[in-house]
C-alpha cells in the first residue's frame, strides 16, 4: 500500500494511518520477525518459536486458567526471555527473574490478572508485578499484554517513540499508563472492530 509506505515517519503513521494502513502494517508482522531474527541472532529459529509462543500459545494458556490466571515460573521465565531477545540483553534481569520462586511467581501474577482482568485497574497490576525479583514496568507490560491485550501493550522502544504524547523513554508506570492511554485514543481513532492495544503494539 503506497499510502502507508509513504508515511515514514513513525510518528506521523500513529496519528494519521487509517484503519486500512494499519491492517496493511500488521500483515507484515511475520516478515518483519524473520528479518529481525535474522539480523539480530545466531538462531532464527529459535527466536521465531519463541515469539509463535509468546503472542499465540501463552495468551491461550492464560486464559484456560479462567478466573485464576497466573503465569508458572517457567512462564515467567520465558516472558523475560521474549522480552530480551527483543531488546538490549541483560544477563542480570535473567537471572533475577530466574530468583523469584514459582510460589511467588503464580501469587504476584495472579493478583496482577485479576486487577486488569476483572477491575481494569492498570496501576494495581502493575504494582503486583514489581514485586517480582526483575520485573519494571516494561516487563509487567510484557505479562499483562499477554494476558490481555485488548487492555495493555508491549512497552517496545520502537512504539513509545512513535507516540508524539511521549518525549522520551524512562520506563516507569506513569509513562506505561500514558502508553496504554494512547493506544486507546488510537483505537477509537481507528474504530475498527477487533484493533488490540497488542496490534497497534505489533
Amino acid at each position: 500500500m503506497a499510502a502507508a509506505a509513504a508515511m515514514k515517519d513513525p510518528r506521523t503513521f500513529f496519528t494519521q494511518a487509517s484503519s486500512a494502513q494499519f491492517e496493511y502494517v500488521y500483515n507484515l508482522y511475520e516478515e518483519a520477525v524473520k528479518l529481525k531474527a535474522e539480523q539480530k541472532n545466531k538462531k532464527p529459529e529459535e527466536f521465531l518459536k519463541l515469539d509463535k509462543w509468546y503472542q499465540t500459545e501463552l495468551p491461550v494458556r492464560i486464559k484456560s486458567r479462567g478466573k485464576d490466571a497466573h503465569l508458572t515460573h517457567e512462564e515467567l521465565c520465558l516472558c523475560m526471555k521474549w522480552k530480551l531477545s527483543r531488546g538490549k540483553f541483560s544477563p542480570r534481569l535473567k537471572d533475577l527473574i530466574q530468583m523469584n520462586t514459582p510460589r511467588l511467581c503464580m501469587t504476584e501474577t495472579k493478583k496482577a490478572f485479576r486487577a486488569l482482568m476483572k477491575k481494569e485497574d492498570l496501576p494495581s497490576a502493575i504494582q503486583a508485578l514489581c514485586n517480582l525479583k526483575g520485573v519494571g514496568p516494561a516487563m509487567a507490560s510484557t505479562i499483562l499484554t499477554a494476558g490481555s491485550p485488548e487492555l495493555c501493550g508491549f512497552m517496545a522502544d520502537e512504539c513509545l517513540l512513535a507516540i508524539p504524547e511521549i518525549e522520551g523513554i524512562d520506563y516507569t508506570t506513569k509513562e506505561l499508563l500514558n502508553f496504554v492511554e494512547q493506544l486507546k485514543v488510537a483505537a477509537n481513532r481507528l474504530n475498527k472492530e477487533g484493533w488490540s492495544c497488542a496490534r497497534r503494539e505489533q
